[in-house]
């Protein structure tokens, strides 16, 4: 889990956040 949980943050770091900006600004 933890190495999965690291992949996922160290693989698509900008694309998770672009998501909540997104989700955020409602685009």
């Amino acid at each position: 889990m933890l190495r999965r949980m690291n992949l996922n943050t160290k693989m698509v770091p900008r694309i998770q956040i672009q998501r909540k900006v997104a989700l955020y600004f409602g685009t």
